[in-house]
């Protein structure tokens, strides 16, 4: 049986060690020669597992050796120098963060002096989305429209371009600067500082309203695009042509009037048994109603007044289709309508067609010229709003 010193079970021996023993102490990082720890071991006798494991250690040490001694001639190997290891790299500084004032890695730092770059970006994009909303609103006053479209589209673009200017302005620090320059790219950039507490819940607050008008804006617009170039009328129904009013000037149609009035007679003109339904009353300022205005309209593009029906005591969209229901009702005309009006207006004459008791089928939309449609598209949004909420109605 192989008798082993005692430097190779309890400690650092005289012996050569093990190779092996030796490669796993250095990845272990052990400071001792030849991977060994210097803690003594219990005064307990080894194992027959550990004693077999030293024994094949020794073995396979005196082999390599022999094989060196046999290549170079005879004669023990010069000892080759262990290579000194490299200098553990010191630890990366605590530096201090600027917005909370605790110790972060530097290499931490580095994302928080990124960050205001990514911030500047989004507040470039919203002032940019504030000014255009601006342009949108304030582009229709000059053709004389003023409408609560033209008044949101301004207060939004307001809205939004103080809040991403004024997102860093009121610090919590005193001493900080008060207006962060963070629409500039730059390395010349003042460190980022923490709002104060009112400022953060009052820009959280403006930020949760702005969003939740865009997010309802959205779900809205895609069910007026539905219904105002999705349903088109089918072949070999019988409708009755509803054309809404919108406003007459000096006893004649306004522009938007006048195109959806030719969108109209372009259908009526392929469908020589349709009948329509002028409706409009009387506007503030004028002595004709908007009935009488479109009736006039269609007769001097050609359209037989026989097939025209006027309903002329209409004050808003509502009592368009009520009225105009009562009409249908009373003449016996088909009740499957096919509304005439601009694509924004499709859906909410849809739904108080479907109020008033009639069938809602198909829909012809007239062209909105493209420096009046964002007003009024926003404006369309606000009166679906309370036509579903307030008034109580649903979908058709």
């Amino acid at each position: 049986r192989l008798r082993l010193p005692q430097g190779w079970v309890h400690g650092i021996g005289a012996a050569r060690p093990c190779p092996m023993r030796r490669a796993e102490g250095r990845s272990r990082g052990l400071s001792a020669p030849g991977g060994y720890s210097r803690r003594k071991a219990p005064n307990s006798r080894p194992g027959k597992r550990s004693v077999r494991r030293w024994a094949a250690c020794a073995q396979a040490a005196r082999a390599k050796a022999g094989r060196a001694s046999a290549a170079s001639g005879g004669g023990r190997p010069a000892h080759r120098p262990r290579a000194p290891k490299p200098a553990r790299q010191a630890k990366r500084p605590a530096v201090s963060d600027p917005r909370t004032g605790h110790a972060r890695p530097a290499v931490m730092l580095k994302f928080f002096h990124q960050r205001p770059i990514m911030k500047s970006a989004f507040k470039r994009i919203a002032v940019l989305i504030g000014i255009f909303a601006m342009i949108c609103g304030i582009l229709p006053m000059p053709f004389g429209v003023f409408n609560t479209g033209v008044l949101t589209l301004i207060l939004f673009g307001l809205a939004l371009c103080a809040l991403a200017v004024l997102w860093d302005a009121f610090p919590a620090v005193e001493s900080a600067p008060r207006i962060h320059r963070s629409l500039s790219f730059g390395a010349a950039r003042p460190a980022p500082v923490r709002a104060a507490r009112w400022w953060r819940w009052l820009r959280l607050a403006v930020s949760f309203v702005l969003a939740a008008a865009v997010l309802t804006g959205a779900v809205l617009s895609v069910l007026m695009i539905r219904y105002a170039w999705f349903m088109p009328p089918r072949a070999g129904e019988s409708y009755t042509v509803v054309v809404l009013g919108s406003q007459s000037v000096n006893g004649k149609p306004s522009q938007i009037l006048r195109l959806r009035l030719d969108a109209a007679y372009t259908y009526l003109a392929a469908h020589s048994d349709t009948p329509v339904v002028v409706t409009g009353g009387v506007d503030r300022g004028e002595t004709i109603s908007e009935a009488v205005a479109m009736r006039d309209y269609l007769i001097a593009r050609g359209l037989p007044a026989d097939r025209i029906y006027m309903e002329d005591q209409s004050r808003n969209t509502l009592e368009n289709l009520r009225f105009a229901g009562e009409l249908i009702t009373h003449e016996d005309l088909p009740r499957q309508l096919l509304i005439v009006t601009d694509g924004f207006h499709q859906l909410r004459g849809a739904i108080y067609a479907q109020a008033a008791g009639l069938k809602p089928c198909a829909a012809v939309s007239s062209t909105t010229p493209w420096g009046l449609l964002p007003s009024y598209w926003v404006r369309e949004c606000m009166a679906l709003l309370r036509a579903l909420v307030l008034q109580g109605n649903s979908l058709p």
